[in-house]
């Protein structure tokens, strides 16, 4: 299990395309990805909470897998690290 943290760009363009790669680039991989956003976790595949994050969120991500590290290199090229 790795986690590491991230934050969503206060641009709402850019938000709303970080948003969507969140959930697309979760299904790519086999592991299991769950978002920490101040202490309520869900899954990052799922469309049911992503809505939850808004623009300029810090957040969290959890991935527990044979390719986590694939895939939180991948989340890391467009979510901004912090």
């Amino acid at each position: 299990m790795i986690k590491s943290e991230f934050s969503a760009s206060d641009n709402q363009a850019k938000y709303r395309d970080q948003m969507k790669m969140l959930i697309q680039t979760g299904c790519k991989y086999d592991c299991h990805v769950m978002v920490d956003l101040r202490g309520k976790r869900f899954n990052a595949k799922s469309m049911m909470h992503i809505g939850d994050i808004k623009a300029g969120d810090q957040f969290e991500l959890v991935l527990d897998g044979d390719d986590e590290q694939s895939a939180l290199e991948e989340y890391s090229r467009f979510l901004q690290i912090q």
